[in-house]
């Protein structure tokens, strides 16, 4: 069972009007699995975007690593993140994409 889509959201102070906003999925050994990217313009900060692909059969075979990219665009772009604090602030602040993670 392969990855096969990233749903993530996505905070803009005005909608863009212009570019595009991309993820790449990179293996362990650092080559690029697949790059998806979409239309700022058709992209609204209410609901997750969808970032579809082909199902990845190494999705298993080690971690993999989220970019996610802006070209373009007119507008800041922000990523919606969680942030995980440590008991009594004795570590860093660990912070990832609230994404969410589609598989077949």
């Amino acid at each position: 069972a392969g990855l096969k889509g990233v749903l993530l959201a996505f905070v803009f102070d005005f909608p863009p009007e212009t570019g595009e906003l991309g993820i790449e999925l990179v293996s362990a050994a650092g080559q690029i699995l697949t790059q998806v990217s979409v239309a700022a313009a058709l992209v609204r900060d209410d609901r997750p975007v969808p970032f579809s692909f082909a199902p990845q059969a190494a999705s298993g075979a080690g971690p993999l690593e989220l970019r996610v990219f802006a070209r373009n665009v007119d507008l800041p772009v922000r990523v919606l993140e969680l942030q995980h604090y440590p008991l009594f602030g004795l570590r860093h602040v660990v912070t990832q994409p609230f994404a969410g993670y589609l598989f077949e």
